[in-house]
């Protein structure tokens, strides 16, 4: 079992944020893919050159592959299933969106990777999401008792898993700060989005109107008032 920590949909904008106490990091997903390993790659290279990759038998070979590692796959889905509660996986539970249920289950169809050859659920690559209603105490201790019982499969060579990481912004601590901020950046010069302007209010929000622009402008966030009050000089 191979797992990665993935924080690259983090923006930039985001990291801010969160070495300001803005937000934190938090998990967005896991998602779960089952890799062939270097000696699995080269047998079927050399059994697509014995056969020929346009044969009948190469066509059964990779379907039979297929199948194998959907169903390897599916045991792990179905492992984590009876252990959480997963929204979208037995679809005889019919879970609704909007509960309280601990990971959002999504895996491919054979439709879409094995056109013509399979049907039905393609379980070699799924994703379980976390509740995005849930704080990140309650994100954490989803995952550390996921990876619990994921570490009885940690000797699986084909298993990889990449967790991947979101950010979780404070909207009320933004919203309170961005009030008080207003009047630090009204009718300051700045930068927003590459373009250089004003900022201009009307007595209740604020907008950005780009440098000679006399039609458009642009409606300011939250995070817009604080992103633009840190660019500027104190």
């Amino acid at each position: 079992m191979q797992i990665i920590h993935d924080h690259s949909y983090i923006s930039q904008t985001e990291r801010e944020f969160i070495s300001r106490g803005y937000a934190c990091e938090s998990l967005h997903s896991l998602r779960f893919s089952y890799t062939l390993t270097e000696a699995q790659q080269a047998e079927n290279r050399a059994y697509a050159d014995a056969v020929g990759a346009g044969s009948v038998a190469w066509g059964d070979y990779i379907a039979a592959e297929a199948r194998q590692r959907s169903e390897h796959m599916e045991r792990i889905a179905a492992l984590l299933a009876q252990n959480f509660k997963v929204c979208q996986y037995d679809r005889q539970d019919n879970i609704p969106y909007k509960s309280d249920w601990d990971l959002f289950f999504w895996c491919n169809d054979f439709s879409q990777t094995m056109r013509g050859f399979l049907s039905g659920r393609d379980y070699s690559y799924f994703t379980l999401t976390f509740n995005d209603r849930h704080d990140h105490e309650r994100r954490q201790k989803i995952y550390d008792r996921a990876m619990r019982i994921l570490d009885l499969l940690s000797d699986d060579e084909n298993l990889h898993i990449a967790v991947q990481y979101t950010a979780v912004m404070d909207d009320a601590k933004i919203k309170h700060d961005a009030k008080l901020a207003v009047p630090r950046i009204a009718d300051r010069n700045c930068t927003y989005g590459n373009m250089e302007g004003r900022v201009e209010t009307n007595g209740e929000s604020l907008f950005f109107r780009k440098k000679r622009s006399r039609k458009y402008v642009y409606r300011l966030t939250d995070t817009d008032i604080l992103s633009l009050l840190w660019q500027l000089p104190a």
